[in-house]
Formats: structure tokens, C-alpha cells, sequence
């Protein structure tokens, strides 16, 4: 009896071992089949939205589509054998493809961080010092940041190749598992390498671009203000009134001038009196006021999102990443946490051609235009094909 109870539990236990081995199949299979299948999707719509909308084809958008390319091609290098290796329990490609795919994870993952971090420091010099950095924002210089960026996420990555890891060798021959070193140099040099100082940058950089949005939009509130006591309090002795409007979404500030008109109104009949004129003065300048404010709120918005979209996909891998030495029976590595982290980081990919895109006015309008123009391709080539058909 006792001997059939052990072997009752034990297949049990087999059983249950099993089960949980196939859902972990089939979650992360699924998982990361939309992931690659979401992040190829965007960023190709991201690449030709700059490549055929004229608007879009600007050099500061280079360091976007560098960001593009790293993104897809962590969905087509890495994340397949992700999958490979889940199905299969173990790694089935040996030694040296194993050092190799491990350093591109590395560096490609680096590489979608620092391009994030070089579009923050693009925008932040933009803001800062606008016609200086328009003069000197070249081909050539966005070209070289971008040089930079994959020599420094290179940099990063590669050392393991060069034997700066625990083994030698990224891949365990006695499991027949490949996975990142526990060195404790390596991985303090490569965690604050690729993520923590990035953060750090992008936080001050960020924290600089609100601030500086919202002083700019407050002077352009005042200014508003200003004039709106000018004309309210009848300074201005000139019958043309010039009125400085907030900029639009592409940053072009326009004016309008009005002259009041003595005549009779052709609805009204008669002439607007003083009292009429500065009700829609007053109306004017708390709709620029509202406008001021709710580009500021927007601005916020969307730093916020690119931030915390950033630390939440990355903060929780790294931060395992680098206890993971110090902690060695804690029993993190190849759990399914760190597996679900690992996921978690890849989601950026996915997220960033939503996030630099949804809330830019003209990748919206790119996309609506590329929307259109190939529904208006459809009709055209059912029409062209009718007449072949009824020749046959």
C-alpha cells in the first residue's frame, strides 16, 4: 500500500509538473507571438509613414527610425528563439549561438534604450537652445549620434563574447541552458550601462523639457494678458489691435491683426459697441489662456507616458538582473518570474512606435494620409480588372 501511495504521488506530481510545463508553453508561445507580431507592425508603419509623408522627413526623425529598426530587430532576432527555447525546454543550438544570441539580445535591447535616450536629448536641445541647435541639428550630426549609440550599446554587450562572464561560456553544457552570466562585474557594468544610467539621463533630461515647456507657455499666457490689458483698458490709441496667438503644434508662431470696423454689421444693423468689443476680447484671451493650459497638461501627458512606460517595462528585469548575483538562493534564475520580466522588457518594444507616434500630430495625419491613399487604390484596381475580365 505504501509503496502504490508513493507512486500515486508521484505521478501526480509528474502530472502536475507537466500541466504547468504545457500553460507555460502556450502563455509565453502566445505572449510573444504578439508581441513581434505588434512591435514588426508599428514600426514598419513607423519607417514608411517617415519615408513617404513629406512633413516626416526630417533629420531629427533618423534617430526614430534607428529606434524603429532596433525594436523590430529584437522581434526578429531575439524573441523567436525565446520561443524555440520554451517549446524545446532546452537550448538546441549549441555553444557559440548561444554566446552570440545572448550578446545580440544585449545589444540590441541597449541599443532601443539609448535610442529613446538620444531622442530625449534631441528634444531637450531643441527646446533649450532652438536656433543654435536648428543650425547645427545636420544630417551629419544625427548620423554621428546614432554611430554612437549602437558603438556604446556595442560596448556594452560585447565583453561576454570576450570572456568577462562566471564560465567562459554563456551556455551551460551540463543543462543545456543559455543564459545571461551572473559575473557580479559584468553585471553591474551592463545593468547601470543599459539601463540605470540611461534612466538617470532621461529623468533630468525630461524633468528639463516640462519645465522648460511649461515657462515658455506660462510667458506666452502672460504676454497674453499683458495685451489684454492694453486693449481693454483702452492704452492702445492705434484703431489696429495686433494680438500674438499661442503657437500651434508645429511651433510656428502667427499673428492676426484686427481693425475694428465702424460700420454697420450687415446681421446686427448697427455698429458694435465698446462694451460688445471687449466681451470678445475678453473671450479671446481666455480661450489662448485655456489653450496655453492645456498644451501644458498635454506636454506632461506625454513625458509621462514615455517615462513610465519605459520604467515599467525595464525597471522590474534590471532590477532582478542585478540581485541575482548577490542572491543566488533566492532562486530568481530561470523561475518563472524572471521569465515573465524578461517578457515584460521585450513589451517596450511594442510600445514605443504607439507611444512616439499617437500623440504626434503628424504621424497621425501620416497615417490617416497612407490610409487613404490605399483605399482609394482599392476601387481603382477592382475597375481595372472588370474589363480584362469581360474580354475573357
Amino acid at each position: 500500500m505504501a509503496k502504490n501511495f508513493t507512486n500515486d504521488s508521484f505521478n501526480f506530481t509528474h502530472l502536475h509538473d507537466e500541466l504547468g510545463r504545457l500553460v507555460e508553453v502556450y502563455i509565453v508561445t502566445i505572449l510573444l507571438s504578439v508581441i513581434i507580431f505588434i512591435t514588426l507592425t508599428g514600426n514598419t508603419f513607423v519607417i514608411a509613414a517617415i519615408f513617404i509623408y513629406r512633413p516626416l522627413r526630417n533629420v531629427q526623425n533618423f534617430l526614430v527610425i534607428s529606434l524603429a529598426f532596433a525594436d523590430m530587430a529584437v522581434a526578429t532576432i531575439v524573441m523567436p528563439f525565446h520561443i524555440t527555447n520554451t517549446i524545446a525546454g532546452t537550448w538546441l543550438f549549441g555553444s557559440a549561438f548561444c554566446d552570440l544570441w545572448l550578446t545580440s539580445d544585449i545589444l540590441l535591447c541597449t541599443a532601443s534604450i539609448f535610442n529613446i535616450c538620444g531622442i530625449a536629448l534631441d528634444r531637450y536641445f531643441a527646446i533649450h537652445d532652438p536656433i543654435n541647435y536648428a543650425r547645427r541639428r545636420t544630417v551629419k550630426l544625427v548620423l554621428l549620434m546614432i554611430v554612437l549609440i549602437w558603438s556604446l550599446a556595442a560596448i556594452v554587450s560585447v565583453p561576454p563574447l570576450l570572456g568577462w562572464s562566471d564560465t567562459g561560456s554563456l551556455y551551460d553544457s551540463d543543462a543545456n541552458i543559455c543564459h545571461l552570466t551572473e559575473e557580479l562585474g559584468f553585471v553591474v557594468y551592463s545593468a547601470c550601462g543599459s539601463f540605470f544610467i540611461p534612466l538617470a539621463i532621461m529623468s533630468f533630461v525630461y524633468l528639463k523639457i516640462f519645465l522648460a515647456t511649461r515657462e515658455r507657455l506660462r510667458k506666452r499666457a502672460q504676454a497674453c494678458a499683458a495685451s489684454k490689458l492694453v486693449v481693454l483698458n483702452g492704452k492702445s490709441n492705434t484703431p489696429e489691435v495686433q494680438i500674438d496667438l499661442v503657437s500651434n503644434e508645429s511651433n510656428n508662431d502667427t499673428a492676426e491683426t484686427r481693425t475694428p470696423s465702424m460700420h454697420p454689421s450687415p446681421l446686427l444693423g448697427r455698429p458694435p459697441t465698446a462694451n460688445s468689443s471687449s466681451q470678445k476680447l475678453e473671450q479671446f484671451f481666455k480661450e489662448r489662456q485655456k489653450i496655453s493650459l492645456t498644451k501644458e497638461k498635454k506636454a506632461a501627458r506625454t513625458l509621462g507616458m514615455i517615462m513610465g512606460a519605459f520604467i515599467f517595462c525595464w525597471l522590474p528585469f534590471f532590477s532582478v538582473y542585478l540581485l541575482n548575483p548577490f542572491c543566488k538562493d533566492c532562486g530568481l534564475r530561470g523561475s518563472y518570474l524572471e521569465l515573465a520580466l524578461v517578457i515584460l522588457g521585450y513589451v517596450n518594444s511594442c510600445l514605443n512606435p504607439i507611444i512616439y507616434t499617437i500623440f504626434n500630430v503628424d504621424f497621425r495625419n501620416a497615417f490617416q494620409y497612407m490610409f487613404r491613399k490605399f483605399c482609394r487604390r482599392q476601387p481603382n484596381l477592382r475597375q481595372s480588372r472588370t474589363p480584362r475580365r469581360a474580354q475573357l
